[in-house]
């Protein structure tokens, strides 16, 4: 049995937002802040893990991964997107899609009869160090190249549906440097202060990258020019993703009557 300090890439994965610690590490401890939070009631989501978004160190406190939320219907048309309800692709034992691809197989047989990667569908997110480490056998493990073979035709698809429409989505970054403010009804000036503000409040806690702030070798002064290899570089915006508790041991940690939407994931 290996034991492992973060999940391996291309595995599934259940996973579960920790909301709690999020605004704690912000050092936004007063209580009407954690009473609101500690309100909430994180669900446990399915996932699939690709690649990291940076090389994990012993001593990082999280790894940055690109994860797909999976779900156990059919995907909300996206017209922005040029994405329509059928671009799914079933994963083995699941068959229930007509017309659409042949479904991925993973190794080993996935435990689930219900379940479907949707196209575009990635989010980046922090996993945290697992303490009693991850066992590798326990992992299901997916090729994410044929994930992507599959999703060929709907990405054709989708640019021609965008093309016929005239125009061609830019997308959108999962995380920006700037608080969400969509909700709020706030000046620019407004929101450039609570940027600002947030900015200040992820470099005083040492947010900005996944090693704690006394083995950061970040400097204020650097002008971030490096090319940032390993993602490694400090980034304002790491403390606005996602930080989740993850189990790779899938089977014991969900059911299929119990799986999420990744809209809900969404919401949450």
């Amino acid at each position: 049995m290996r034991l492992l300090t973060f999940p391996p890439p291309f595995t599934y994965a259940v996973v579960r937002l920790d909301p709690v610690t999020m605004v704690k590490d912000l050092g936004l401890d007063d209580p009407a802040t954690l009473a609101e939070v500690k309100g909430m009631s994180p669900r446990k989501y399915l996932v699939y893990i690709e690649w990291p978004a940076e090389l994990p160190m012993p001593n990082s406190r999280w790894c940055k991964y690109d994860i797909n939320p999976i779900a156990t219907t059919l995907r909300p048309a996206d017209e922005d997107s040029g994405v329509t309800p059928d671009m799914v692709l079933p994963i083995h034992p699941n068959t229930k899609h007509a017309h659409g691809p042949e479904p991925v197989r993973p190794t080993p047989s996935f435990p689930f009869s219900n379940c479907y990667h949707w196209y575009f569908n990635t989010l980046r997110a922090r996993i945290r160090v697992h303490k009693a480490g991850y066992n590798e056998s326990s992992a299901i493990f997916q090729s994410s190249l044929a994930v992507n073979r599959r999703f060929e035709d709907a990405y054709h698809r989708s640019i021609a549906l965008l093309e016929k429409r005239g125009e061609m989505s830019t997308g959108n970054d999962s995380a920006t440097s700037s608080i969400p403010t969509s909700g709020l009804d706030l000046d620019s000036s407004e929101v450039h202060m609570l940027s600002e503000l947030y900015r200040r409040l992820a470099v005083k806690h040492g947010l900005l990258t996944s090693m704690s702030p006394e083995d950061s070798y970040y400097d204020s002064d650097d002008d971030g020019g490096s090319d940032d290899l390993f993602g490694w570089d400090p980034d304002p915006a790491t403390a606005l993703l996602p930080l989740l508790d993850a189990w790779i041991d899938i089977a014991d940690h969900i059911s299929e009557d119990e799986i999420p939407s990744p809209v809900d994931f969404d919401s949450e």
